[in-house]
């Protein structure tokens, strides 16, 4: 048995709608790192109250963020996160605005990072991070806005950006649970993260320049 203490994996599901297909996702891989050893902290965005970057300033001096709302509660499980995964459909060629509204306040971050030349911690086995995403367009090029936008967050972090599951053509309410390969793919990222499995086929880091893989199977749901 391994001496080293668990990896800590955060989980954010930015989906406002539960049970979905992006939950659906996110619960797999978040089951399969826990079976691997992980510790994992799933976050429901839509459950907190928070508002976006007021763009006040106040986090110049400091790299702290003094508006008190729920936001509060995810800088230390940001801080203190070996792995993060980002789950989000696509809304408006973006992410949800929820999960928008969570990366702008890392402003504060942010400034820590470049403004204030704040020093990460040490991690012995990195940090490291993916995307969970879902469309209910086929077009792949859909996902390069939340790409953009997921990069930006874990660039601010430290975190390593590892690449995404992205899933184009899924529309109707709860269909990925009818595709084994889409499931089979989130379980093993969750393992990959945990250090209990290789690294997923499906994972990718940009679907918009190249082909992308349909992991929908030919099951239920539309064509």
């Amino acid at each position: 048995m391994s001496d080293q203490p668990s990896l800590k994996i955060l989980a954010f599901l930015g989906s406002p709608r539960r049970g979905g297909n992006t939950e659906i996702l996110l619960d797999e891989a978040v089951s399969a790192a826990q079976a691997a050893g992980a510790e994992t902290d799933k976050v429901v965005l839509s459950r907190l109250e928070y508002e976006g970057c007021r763009e006040c300033g106040g986090c110049d001096q400091t790299g702290s963020c003094v508006v008190q709302d729920d936001m509060q509660e995810l800088y230390p499980k940001i801080r203190e996160a070996d792995r993060i995964i980002i789950a989000s459909p696509v809304f408006f060629a973006g992410s949800t605005s929820q999960t928008k509204a969570m990366f702008d306040r890392n402003q504060a971050n942010w400034v820590g990072k470049y403004k204030l030349k704040k020093n990460p911690e040490e991690r012995p086995r990195g940090r490291l991070g993916a995307i969970i995403a879902v469309s209910g367009l086929k077009n792949p090029e859909i996902f390069r806005g939340l790409g953009a936008e997921v990069r930006a967050f874990f660039r601010t972090n430290d975190v390593t950006y590892l690449g995404g599951l992205f899933f184009p053509g899924i529309d109707q309410r709860g269909e990925v649970s009818g595709h084994k390969a889409a499931l089979e793919a989130a379980g093993e990222l969750g393992r990959f993260l945990a250090d209990g499995g290789p690294r997923p086929e499906a994972l990718v880091k940009e679907p918009w320049v190249g082909p992308t893989a349909d992991h929908r199977d030919r099951g239920p749901g539309p064509d």
